[in-house]
């Protein structure tokens, strides 16, 4: 028993543990949880692995080099926090890419219903829009899909619309709305 306590306070104080695992948790976001699950789930992914990536930054400084909490503590703060910043915005953006190359080389032109419409509510004035569309895939699945959408569309479609979309023939829950396939906003005279 006291072997096994000795190893595992040997590998828990070991300095080079907070930063193999902080490497191993880098490679498991990036290279093994599947692409469309990462697209499906980006935010909360984000947030879950930056919170992991902060939590063994500021560990592998205080066992590497635990002088620096002491001598700048407001620079190894930030610098630490910044890691949690730096992975959200480089997992959203890898799977903001995935996103974008699925319906470039997949995307497949249909007509979708627009099931509901969704507004959230942010600080300030700020508002985040999007949109559940319905339709039919290539293979006659019924299949749905989340759009994000901005005010202009948001305000332009109604709820049972039906809309031009392309979605990914691979992952259909990855959609967007068919812009050239629009047909042209009629102008209402009588707005002002």
């Amino acid at each position: 028993m006291d072997k096994e306590r000795t190893l595992y306070e040997k590998i828990i104080n070991s300095k080079i543990t907070p930063v193999l695992l902080l490497l191993l948790t880098i490679d498991l976001f990036f290279n093994h949880i599947p692409e469309h699950i990462q697209e499906r789930f980006d935010i909360f992914l984000a947030i879950f692995g930056g919170a992991i990536t902060l939590f063994l930054s500021v560990w592998a400084i205080e066992t590497i080099a635990p002088v620096l909490f002491d001598k700048i503590p407001t620079i190894t703060a930030l610098f630490c926090i910044s890691t949690l910043f730096i992975f959200g915005i480089m997992l959203i953006s890898k799977t903001s890419s995935f996103h974008s190359g699925q319906l470039k080389d997949n995307g497949v032109l249909t007509e979708a219903i627009l099931v509901k419409k969704t507004k959230i509510y942010g600080k300030g004035f700020k508002r985040a829009y999007h949109m559940k569309v319905r339709f039919m895939t290539e293979d006659n699945k019924d299949s749905y899909a989340k759009i994000l959408l901005s005010r202009w569309e948001y305000e332009r479609f109604d709820e049972g619309e039906k809309i031009p979309i392309y979605y990914s023939s691979e992952h259909p829950n990855i959609a967007r709305i068919a812009h050239d396939k629009l047909k042209p906003e009629e102008p209402d005279f009588l707005d002002f």
